[in-house]
C-alpha cells in the first residue's frame, strides 16, 4: 500500500524524561539516549545535506532511511529483514521521527 509523506513522517523534538523506576519499558528503551546523541551531532541535518541531491519526492528520505540502517547496526542486527522485530516499537519510530517505518523492500531499494 502507499503511504504519503504526511502519514509517514512526524516530530519529535523533545526528548522524553528518564526516570529509572520499575516500569515496562521495551527492549529499545536505551534509544532515548541515543536520540541525545544524534541530536547533539545534528547527525539527521548532516545526513540531510549528504543525501539532499537524492530526495526528490520520495516518502521516506535517504537521511531517514540510512539513520535506521545505522540504529540497526548499532543494535546488533545484521540482516534487513532483522527489522521485522522493532517494526511496532514507538521508541525506534520516535527517534527516525516517524509514524511508520519502511519495509525491508523500501530498504533495500533504498
Amino acid at each position: 500500500m502507499k503511504s504519503s509523506k504526511s502519514s509517514v513522517q512526524s516530530k519529535a523534538h523533545s526528548l522524553p524524561e528518564l526516570k529509572f523506576e520499575s516500569q515496562a519499558l521495551t527492549a529499545f528503551a536505551g534509544l532515548v539516549i541515543l536520540q541525545k546523541f544524534f541530536v547533539a551531532m545534528n547527525l539527521k541535518q548532516h545526513l540531510q545535506r549528504c543525501f539532499a541531491h537524492l530526495n526528490n519526492g520520495k516518502i521516506f528520505d535517504r537521511a531517514t532511511i540510512f539513520l535506521q540502517l545505522i540504529m540497526h547496526v548499532i543494535r546488533g542486527y545484521r540482516e534487513l529483514q532483522d527489522s521485522r522485530y522493532y517494526r511496532d516499537d514507538p521508541l525506534v519510530k520516535r527517534l527516525l521521527g516517524l509514524k511508520q517505518l519502511p519495509d525491508v523492500a523500501t530498504l533495500s531499494r533504498a
